[in-house]
């Protein structure tokens, strides 16, 4: 019984992901329903230029720098002072 309550748990949180993968592969007329519309990689293409919905290229440059400095002053500040007067 816990088996099919985990697996039930699995597919409601995975499958709509799942189906968004497999549907972001339609042409260019096609929308987020099946059957596939065609198939391209139009979407993929299309992602890095900029759009209604935002600026996936320019978040991602801005993005990585960010994580960098981020992580280099948290490096920084957890190494501190090493002290054993535990």
């Amino acid at each position: 019984m816990l088996a099919a309550v985990f697996t039930l748990f699995v597919l409601f949180l995975y499958g709509p992901m799942v189906c968004i993968y497999i549907l972001s592969f339609q042409g260019p007329n096609g929308g987020l329903t099946f059957p596939l519309n065609g198939v391209s990689i139009d979407w993929f293409g299309a992602l890095f230029h900029q759009q209604r919905t935002g600026d996936i290229a320019g978040a991602f440059s801005r993005s990585i720098p960010l994580a960098l400095i981020v992580l280099t002053v948290t490096a920084r500040i957890s190494a501190g002072p090493c002290r054993s007067d535990f």
